[in-house]
């Protein structure tokens, strides 16, 4: 369960937002844009409070959109090349767990969106 904070405020590359996540135990984090292009590409990097940032902090997810024929064609993207060194091996250990996660993120999405036309 992932639940965004900071409002309803228009996001600018550099701004940060918070995201109150669960997974087994609640946790927050912080996340900095690091690239924005309006209705076609946001990025962001997920940075955890400090010390746990020197192992555990830094992936960036992405979300691309193309316009396509019959709709708009949605790519999701999780970098770890980005993550604190010392938390990469064990963050790259979760890509089987976090291919499901996106893959659930994407079909809710595509609810979602086919729910409000």
């Amino acid at each position: 369960m992932t639940t965004a904070r900071g409002g309803s405020r228009t996001l600018r590359q550099g701004d940060s937002f918070g995201m109150d996540m669960r997974w087994g135990v609640r946790y927050a984090t912080r996340n900095e844009v690091v690239a924005l292009d309006p209705d076609r590409t946001i990025a962001w990097r997920t940075l955890a409070p400090f010390p746990l940032r020197l192992l555990f902090t830094g992936r960036t997810w992405r979300y691309d959109l193309v316009p396509v024929e019959d709709g708009t064609r949605v790519t999701e993207t999780w970098d770890v090349s980005t993550e604190a060194p010392l938390g990469r091996p064990a963050v790259r250990r979760l890509a089987g767990y976090t291919r499901r996660s996106m893959e659930k993120t994407l079909e809710r999405l595509e609810t979602v969106v086919a729910d409000g036309r």
